[in-house]
């Protein structure tokens, strides 16, 4: 989870988390508790569901997934 001075970051969007809900979360692989926004919980579930990254928005979980995939 990335928190700055201003608050928490949604880990899929990476926008602040100000005024909604936060979930947390977990992907294999990565040693950290991820967060995200309410409003990116169902794409975060729908992505997890069929496996597939890159129906990720553009946001920190999406760009660790391109570097590992391009590793």
């Amino acid at each position: 989870m990335t928190i700055t001075a201003c608050g928490p970051i949604c880990d899929v969007g990476g926008e602040y988390i100000l005024l909604e809900s936060m979930a947390e979360f977990n992907v294999e692989g990565i040693n950290a508790l991820l967060h995200t926004c309410e409003s990116h919980l169902p794409v975060l579930q729908a992505a997890a569901g069929s496996g597939q990254w890159r129906d990720l928005p553009e946001g920190p979980l999406r760009q660790g997934f391109e570097k590992a995939a391009a590793e």
